[in-house]
């Protein structure tokens, strides 16, 4: 599994992990693809989310993409 992310920090050199792709041709969407195993990592190392006491996280909502009861449909097979 990999990350599809956008992060803010100009890199204008390859990595050492050879895993970490830069995306060149995608600068407001998404310029850097990361194998899920560098954020599930306690170390403080490159992409990872850290020691489980000190993560945080921000939960977006979009209130146009929400679904309702009335708005979904329920198939009973």
């Amino acid at each position: 599994m990999v990350v599809r992310m956008f992060d803010h920090y100009y890199c204008d050199q390859e990595y050492e992990q050879k895993d970490i792709i830069r995306v060149l041709d995608q600068s407001t969407c998404c310029n850097r693809i990361v194998p899920w195993k560098y954020f599930n990592k306690t170390a403080l190392n490159m992409y990872s989310l850290g020691p489980y006491d000190g993560r945080e996280a921000v939960i977006l909502f979009n209130e146009k993409t929400r679904l309702t009861e009335e708005e979904t449909i329920e198939y009973f097979i």
